[in-house]
């Protein structure tokens, strides 16, 4: 199983970039090969609601979104930290279709009605403790057990590298890992959070 701590894949991904494969490219490689998969998996679902953040994690989102805004019958996405985004996260913004519903804020009472739920929060860059408000959401979420739950490279809540985690993080049935495993994807006390692992190729070459 390759491993890679958080700084060796901000290196890789700059290795790639510095080969021709931007970061953007990467970010549209890491979406498609997500969406692609998950259509393959639940073509039967319906209803998706995607949970952002503004960093690189919600652009992976976001370019998934677009892919499948003409697969599933509705697909909504909320912004848990506002719109500041990071440049990349703004590009896929700007480019969602008019079919994707963006939601003013979650309702946590409708969290039912959804088929699947995708956390692109926070992803990889996440240390310390989530706010009072995404725990409460978060909470709200992993409580429903008849609901898919979906995280990208890493639940958010959880250090990627040291596998510390803050209380009420994610809960993933599934997590797609993009290039290479993350420390915490070894450890199996932890395989609640992370759920089926399931390796995403983004396109970064070998060196």
């Amino acid at each position: 199983m390759q491993t890679h701590t958080v700084k060796e894949m901000k290196e890789r991904e700059k290795f790639a970039d510095e080969q021709g494969i931007s970061y953007l490219q990467l970010m549209e490689n890491a979406g498609i090969g997500a969406a692609t998969d998950l259509m393959q998996r639940y073509p039967k679902a319906r209803s998706i609601l995607i949970l952002c953040g503004k960093g690189n994690n919600a652009g992976d989102a976001l370019v998934m979104a677009r892919v499948m805004s003409d697969f599933y019958e509705k697909i909504d996405v909320v912004f848990l930290l506002g719109n500041n985004f990071s440049q990349l996260t703004e590009i896929n913004y700007q480019k969602l279709p008019n079919n994707i519903n963006v939601l003013d804020e979650l309702d946590i009472n409708s969290i039912d009605s959804y088929d699947l739920i995708i956390d692109a929060v926070f992803g990889t860059g996440f240390k310390g403790e989530l706010t009072e408000e995404i725990q409460k959401t978060f909470h709200g979420i992993n409580l429903q057990e008849n609901l898919t739950k979906v995280a990208l490279d890493i639940p958010s809540g959880i250090h990627a590298d040291t596998g510390t985690y803050s209380k009420n993080s994610f809960q993933a049935h599934i997590s797609y890992v993009f290039d290479s495993y993350k420390p915490f994807h070894q450890m199996s006390t932890l395989k609640p959070y992370y759920g089926q692992l399931i390796l995403i190729d983004i396109g970064i070459p070998a060196r």
